[in-house]
């Protein structure tokens, strides 16, 4: 053992616990069972919740944000597979002999759901991360790993205690930085108020993400006292829809007027009648919407006409969309920034992905159902899809290609959330059980030899391709 981790060990043995990043966990009482470095900065460790834990720059200090945690296990996966179209398959395979004993039964019966795999040991190769579980099952990584990181964050002019409701985001080009902005809208439980996020996506982690507020922008919704049911955002508009059923646009949104001119009342009624919207979705030309009946309808353009009863303006209509199935009843839908993603959910908590979606022709040809685990929310961004399972875990949906829209599996976190949105980049924004308000931030770990060959971009590294051994 090197002389800085004799040193670390001994800090560890003194203290008997370290602090750790924010998670689902209560972290009350945790300590370390295991430590390990590799050869370069980076060291490894287990708590005594079985959960493995790195931090880059090898310091132990007071401070928790060099901690990243690595969820070893949880890829949930349904249906039938085409033999040889997954990489993953023979890994998943081995994975459901060793772990089906303790699966949980879920609502449907070709998905099977895991719980967390918890850890006795890791060790580190100069090539790979080696994880030993409590079950005795030895999992193994080549190249890079992934770690992750939940953080509160500090909004200017309002404490961490406050509690939300519903978040979207999205972006908009900025001519004097000559670039994309994201920026991300969060509701109150009350409906009392909206706020505008500006600039999220700068860079993270850090003491000094710990210290850095984020600045804000206030914005009265149109009906005071009124919950908000439903708010999406695109680069330019913000829909929202009132528990009342009203829906309403915000509009004249622009890189100078970030919380955009006005809002403006959107009326279903000469098309609809009494049928009202319940859920909304809007991408960069176009707007998704499920009725009250729980069916599927799109209309182009992503902001609203200002015509009214008795006036000659023409509109734009609400295309209706088929449902896939005579039982199939919808419940929510989602666009991505692009428009050309969309996604499902029906009542029972099936997904649905809407084939052949293009510029030219929006509304699209059909549903696939996904098959998995039941799903309570889906956000899409210009990378992959993010999921909330019925048990507020979050899901990544993993294999998705222009040739496969629909991807192979899920790869799941352990969490408690109930809402998230995701910046067309693919930051990642949470309302946990709390309604607190979290920012997702992963890193990737790249063993030493890997590291002076791979990408330094993290879209293009290939992480947690885990075998179990």
């Amino acid at each position: 053992m090197s002389l800085h981790l004799r040193h670390l060990y001994d800090v560890i043995c003194v203290s008997s616990s370290v602090a750790l990043p924010d998670s689902s966990s209560n972290n009350d009482d945790v300590t370390i069972t295991r430590l390990t470095s590799d050869d370069v900065s980076t060291i490894f460790v287990v708590d005594n919740q079985g959960r493995v834990w790195f931090r880059p720059d090898s310091v132990m200090t007071s401070q928790p944000e060099g901690w990243w945690q690595v969820h070893l296990n949880n890829y949930l996966y349904g249906g039938e597979h085409k033999k040889g179209t997954n990489k993953f398959s023979h890994f998943l395979q081995n994975l459901t002999n060793a772990e089906s004993k303790s699966a949980s039964e879920q609502h449907t019966s070709s998905s099977v759901n895991y719980d967390v795999i918890k850890s006795r040991d890791v060790a580190i190769s100069p090539t790979s991360v080696w994880i030993l579980t409590q079950n005795n099952i030895l999992f193994t990584a080549r190249g890079a790993i992934t770690g992750y990181q939940w953080w509160t964050p500090h909004i200017e002019g309002l404490t961490s205690y406050c509690k939300w409701h519903g978040v979207t985001s999205s972006s908009i080009f900025s001519p004097e930085s000559g670039t994309w902005e994201e920026f991300v809208w969060i509701s109150r439980t009350s409906g009392a108020e909206l706020v505008r996020l500006h600039h999220p996506d700068q860079p993270l982690g850090g003491e000094e993400e710990a210290s850095r507020s984020t600045r804000a922008s206030g914005l009265m919704p149109p009906k005071p006292n009124c919950d908000i049911s439903c708010i999406s955002a695109c680069k330019d508009a913000l829909w929202i829809v009132m528990s009342s059923g009203e829906m309403f646009c915000r509009r004249g949104i622009t890189s100078d007027l970030a919380v955009g001119r006005d809002w403006q009342q959107v009326d279903i009624s000469l098309q609809f009648g009494d049928v009202t919207m319940k859920w909304v979705s809007c991408g960069s030309n176009c707007v998704w919407g499920i009725d009250d009946v729980g069916c599927c309808h799109m209309r182009i353009g992503s902001h609203a006409a200002t015509a009214s009863r008795g006036s000659d303006v023409m509109v734009a209509a609400w295309l209706s969309v088929e449902s896939p199935a005579d039982d199939v009843i919808f419940k929510e839908v989602t666009c991505g920034p692009s428009s050309v993603n969309v996604w499902a959910l029906d009542t029972r908590g099936r997904v649905y992905v809407r084939n052949d979606v293009t510029d030219e022709f929006p509304v699209g040809r059909s549903w696939t159902q996904v098959e998995g685990v039941p799903i309570r929310r889906i956000a899409i961004s210009n990378h992959t899809v993010w999921a909330v399972s019925y048990w507020g875990n979050l899901l990544q949906r993993c294999g998705i290609d222009p040739d496969n829209i629909a991807g192979d599996y899920w790869n799941q976190k352990i969490t408690k959330i109930i809402d998230l949105t995701v910046t067309p980049q693919d930051q990642l924004w949470c309302i946990n059980h709390e309604h607190r308000l979290k920012r997702f931030h992963k890193k990737i770990y790249k063993t030493p030899t890997s590291a002076m060959t791979s990408s330094t971009d993290q879209h293009d590294v290939i992480a947690d391709e885990w075998e179990m051994l």
